[in-house]
């Protein structure tokens, strides 16, 4: 019974996919999931605007940091940090997001390079890029502040607790970091648009879909460093 129940949810997704999908005036709500700093820092500010080029559409946009289903339709589109492995989704590659290293100049006066202490992700974060390459730098120095999101990373960085691996679309903007140059850099965070084939056509969804390259595309210096 529950198979059958699963497949009868599956067909009436599809339903509501094929009718939301159609071509028309871009109206209606989108719903966007990104990750969170990257939503809320990125994105939010940028996409705002939409609304006043098409008053009739709204979007819903969703920092979340797991790989929401859009098959169930827990989101319209998706932005995700790596490439994408779902089956039956079209994957788009939008850019790159850079990292470099940010602290406060308040913190780097008179304190000489061996005496530095860094801020970095939890235990559970060890796996990711940007982790792994500030471990390589620490060579021995320890973790002053640690946590498992990027928005207290940067919050820490700012009250002159250590220094940080940053996005440079969060590090560069803000007045109270600067960067320190590095011999090597970490690997880039590759951005990828995901839709359902079904909603590909849909009017509000392409009009979400083409801001979101417009934008990655006129702010790729400042996300890629």
């Amino acid at each position: 019974v529950a198979g059958l129940a699963g497949r009868v949810e599956d067909a009436v997704l599809a339903v509501e996919r094929h009718a939301q999908g159609q071509p028309g005036e871009p109206a209606g709500l989108v719903r966007l999931s990104a990750p969170p700093a990257f939503a809320s820092h990125f994105l939010t500010p940028r996409l705002a605007g939409l609304r006043r080029r098409m008053p009739r559409l709204v979007v819903e946009l969703v920092g979340d940091a797991r790989a929401v289903s859009l098959t169930r339709r827990e989101a319209d589109l998706a932005v995700r940090l790596s490439r994408p492995e779902d089956e039956g989704l079209i994957a788009r590659r939008l850019g790159a997001m850079g990292y470099g290293l940010y602290t406060t100049p308040g913190y780097l006066e008179g304190r000489a390079p061996a005496d530095w202490e860094f801020i970095g992700y939890d235990e559970s974060m060890d796996h990711v890029p940007q982790q792994r390459w500030l471990r390589g730098l620490m060579d021995g120095r320890p973790f002053a502040f640690r946590a498992n999101d990027l928005v207290s990373l940067l919050a820490a960085a700012r009250t002159e607790v250590g220094i940080a691996a940053i996005p440079h679309f969060l590090g560069r903007p803000d007045p109270a970091l600067v960067t320190i140059p590095t011999a090597t850099e970490p690997e880039p965070r590759e951005l990828w648009l995901l839709v359902h084939p079904d909603l590909r056509r849909s009017a509000r969804v392409r009009a979400v879909m083409d801001a979101l390259v417009d934008i990655v595309t006129a702010e790729r210096a400042l996300l890629e460093g």
